[in-house]
């Protein structure tokens, strides 16, 4: 996935900025002209003129250069994002893109662009709020799969301009949710689709870069927040709509400020419970989502991470885990605490702890492994034997110190695969369970 949102949002901003694609500020002289005195429409019609190649479906008009695309492309585009339509629009109430009341939303097939897709607007006297037009790079029309989520990817880019003003953005710190969401969407579109597990180590490879960073195609892999978010802590599917609702009367918040707003949970503890349950596979993730980078917990460790990034250890035996912060503030995370502790944890063998920084622009720190304050580690106490791997890490004789059901925890509340099998297979691909859906 190689979405150019991030360059129209910077087009649209700055117009005196130099751009590497014209289609950024100018339209294709098809776009957006209707005849003089034109009656209105009866039902929805081409705003513009047509291409000598379309194909019209119910609320798209999907138009290409000869060789730059095909009839059967087109169809395959066409049903994804009537799909996608379905799913937000009709079922899920979002608001439809600007211009779509009246007029067919242009898609081009395009194979000259510099990423896979590009939504972007363009402005008429109709419509001087901007008018979304979406492009898709029909040299990756080949990958059926990856095809079909770019549509259902840039379609919600279409939805995202319909409520959220892209004047705000400034480099990544805008553009990071715009492209979670539209990843995500395409997994909501199709629950059983694997195209995008390859995007998963985007984020897992670097966890500790900051949560809005856009180097290394980080944004794409934030699409699994956004699937804790919906599966976990809020209600579904309309959890993400609800954040996009709070960002329209926002316009100059900031991501983690209005994520904070929408979901009631403040940044820091949102993120931590996030880590603590992808680092442990406490939600209904991908069943083959890679796992995230990280190292055996050792007494002394020393770590740091960008501000709401993480680090991830596993532990090897039970134990309790306190923090020196030489630098910044943190919360360490585990199963038994989601929400995070600013200064211990329990963990038990092979339970994820994650630590997060939760000060801007980031933090420092020390971890240290015990037995635990109230244990002897002597043989004499009740189910205690002595080693540390058996060790119940709680007060003795207390055989119960940390949960053993990690279901038991208490939350309340760009290129396709084929590009990258290097990667993946360089990977430990772990299977995980189905991922359930309302």
């Amino acid at each position: 996935m190689d979405c150019l949102t991030a360059a129209a949002l910077d087009a649209l901003a700055h117009p005196d900025r130099p751009v590497l694609e014209s289609r950024l500020r100018v339209a294709p002289p098809n776009l957006g002209h209707l005849p003089d005195n034109a009656p209105p429409p009866a039902g929805k019609v081409v705003y513009g003129g047509n291409y000598a190649n379309h194909l019209e479906t119910a609320n798209f008009t999907i138009n290409w250069e000869e060789g730059q695309g095909d009839a059967e492309m087109a169809a395959r585009a066409g049903e994804s994002l009537e799909a996608a339509w379905t799913y937000f629009v009709d079922e899920h109430g979002w608001t439809p893109p600007v211009s779509s009341d009246r007029f067919y939303i242009w898609v081009l097939l395009v194979d000259d662009l510099s990423g896979t897709g590009l939504t972007t607007e363009y402005y008429t006297d109709i419509f001087p709020q901007g008018y979304p037009v979406i492009y898709l790079n029909s040299t990756w029309a080949y990958d059926a799969p990856f095809w079909s989520s770019l549509s259902e990817h840039e379609f919600h880019h279409s939805l995202q301009f319909a409520v959220r003003d892209w004047s705000s953005s400034e480099g990544g710190a805008e553009t990071w949710y715009w492209e979670a969401s539209a990843t995500w969407a395409a997994e909501l579109v199709e629950p059983e689709t694997a195209a995008l597990d390859y995007v998963v180590p985007w984020y897992g490879d670097r966890p500790e870069v900051r949560f809005d960073d856009t180097d290394g195609s980080h944004q794409y892999g934030m699409f699994v927040f956004n699937g804790w978010l919906e599966d976990t802590l809020g209600e579904g599917p309309e959890t993400m709509h609800d954040v996009w609702t709070e960002a329209s009367s926002a316009q100059d918040a900031t991501w983690d400020t209005i994520l904070a707003s929408a979901t009631g949970v403040p940044a820091p503890e949102l993120f931590a419970r996030f880590t603590s349950a992808f680092g442990n596979d406490l939600y209904a993730r991908g069943p083959t989502w890679q796992d995230p980078a990280r190292v055996d917990l050792e007494d002394g460790l020393e770590g740091g991470a960008l501000y709401l990034g993480a680090r991830y250890y596993e532990a090897t035996a039970d134990g309790v885990v306190t923090v020196t912060v030489e630098e910044g503030s943190v919360l360490l995370t585990s199963p038994g605490t989601p929400r995070g502790n600013a200064t211990s944890v329990s963990v038990a063998a092979g339970e994820r702890l994650a630590v997060v920084a939760t000060s801007d622009p980031g933090a420092h720190w020390t971890l240290h492994v015990s037995a635990g304050p109230d244990d002897t580690g002597g043989t004499a106490d009740t189910g205690d034997t002595g080693a540390v791997s058996d060790d119940s890490a709680a007060p003795d004789g207390d055989t119960g110190g940390v949960p053993s059901e990690p279901g038991g925890c208490a939350c309340d509340i760009t290129p396709p695969a084929t590009a990258l099998l290097p990667l993946l297979v360089a990977g430990t691909i772990v299977a995980r369970r189905r991922r359930s859906r309302r």
